[in-house]
């Protein structure tokens, strides 16, 4: 097992333990007297300038682009950048554009903004066209009939793989390793 699934499980014993000494089933819970076991920190690693630079130019194109534009253009954890519905997303229309991070409790995949905490974050130009591009390709692909209310769904959904519409759960994930 690893460091943190004991560490989880001694947890939940000293827990059990604890409820057996005060219901006087047991005169100690031993569980204490042992020590967790140290948990590595888990390092992330982020892109660089340049590496995000050539990411953003080796995906031009792809389904992802938007997607992966959005969270690296704004700093986003998985959660805001997944979370996103329609109505966040502020076109400039003469003025700056912004989008909008609206803490949520309803996401599917249960995605919550980290601090839980609203702000707005203005963008270029060039991401809210990113953005208009992929909202057509949503409608071409038929989004704005199956959904009912698009302004209130999410923004990042599944276009290639059934069910079509449905909010995404994750980002593709690589290891710091790799």
């Amino acid at each position: 097992l690893s460091a943190r699934t004991v560490k989880h499980l001694l947890v939940t014993l000293r827990s059990a333990l604890e409820s057996a000494v005060k219901d006087g089933l047991i005169p100690q819970n031993v569980a204490l007297l042992g020590d967790p076991p140290s948990v590595a920190k888990r390092q992330m690693k982020t892109f660089s300038a340049e590496e995000a630079r050539a990411f953003l130019e080796a995906i031009a194109g792809d389904r992802l682009e938007a997607l992966f534009s959005t969270a690296i253009a704004l700093a986003y954890r998985q959660g805001e950048a997944l979370g996103l519905q329609h109505r966040d997303w502020h076109t400039g229309l003469g003025d700056t554009p912004f989008v909008e991070v609206v803490p949520r409790e309803d996401h599917p995949h249960g995605l919550r903004v980290k601090n839980g905490s609203f702000r707005r974050i203005y963008i270029s130009d060039e991401l809210d066209r990113l953005y208009g591009e992929y909202l057509w390709q949503l409608c071409d692909a038929g989004a704005d009939v199956a959904v009912g209310d698009l302004d209130g769904w999410w923004v990042f959904v599944n276009l290639s793989r059934e069910p079509r519409f449905a909010a995404s759960g994750h980002f593709i994930s690589f290891s710091a390793d790799a």
